[in-house]
């Protein structure tokens, strides 16, 4: 099971449109799959996202139990991580769904919902490797000087989790570009985030 995973998560990593609409699409998604999908996503990205603050905290200063937030245990800053995830997956699905129909798309809500939360999940088995990229680009920068590397990776990481995010909602509603919907993305998440913080906070 974990291997199939892998090889789907890396064949969506080549080519997202060629698995969306081979593999993703035709599946049809039920809701308690898509749940049970994104439930697993959320679990994970909050885990990962604390053990990696907490490796990184004990590299800087091995006496810090918990740098960068405040302090609060790491079974609460998990939760706390989960839930905020949980919800900008399900306010970014519904966003995704009902503007790309407003914009002539034809995927429906459980297409779209599929698309989010697959690339999640993509993103978050694709850690290793964006930690190796993270690692080497620090390397280079000690090595170099030219901590603007660092910077360089962070943006181009960043951006190719939007690329990746924007072919599979765009091939989910059927629209041949990916650079409008990126667009949209990039603003939907920022009003995604405004809304999560205000409700969880």
């Amino acid at each position: 099971m974990l291997k199939i995973l892998i090889q789907e998560v890396f064949a969506t990593l080549r080519n997202p449109r060629g698995y969306a609409r081979e593999v993703m699409i035709p599946r049809n998604y039920a809701l308690p799959e898509l749940v049970t999908m994104g439930a697993l996503a959320a679990c994970l990205y909050g885990i990962l996202t604390v053990i990696l603050v907490q490796m990184i905290a004990s590299i800087d200063d091995p006496n810090l139990e918990l740098a960068g937030l405040d302090q609060i245990s790491a079974a609460q800053a998990a939760i706390s991580i989960i839930l905020n995830v949980a919800l900008g997956m399900v306010l970014t699905s519904v966003g995704a769904w009902k503007i790309g129909e407003m914009a002539g798309g034809t995927g429906g809500p459980s297409a779209v919902a599929a698309a989010v939360v697959w690339h999640s999940l993509c993103i978050i088995v694709a850690v290793p490797v964006f930690v190796v990229v993270g690692v080497a680009a620090t390397l280079v920068a000690s090595v170099t000087g030219l901590n603007l590397f660092v910077f360089a990776t962070v943006i181009a990481v960043f951006l190719y989790s939007l690329w990746l995010e924007a072919s599979l909602i765009g091939e989910a509603h059927g629209f041949s570009g990916t650079r409008v919907v990126a667009l949209c993305l990039l603003g939907g998440h920022a009003v995604v985030g405004i809304i999560t913080n205000a409700i969880l906070s």
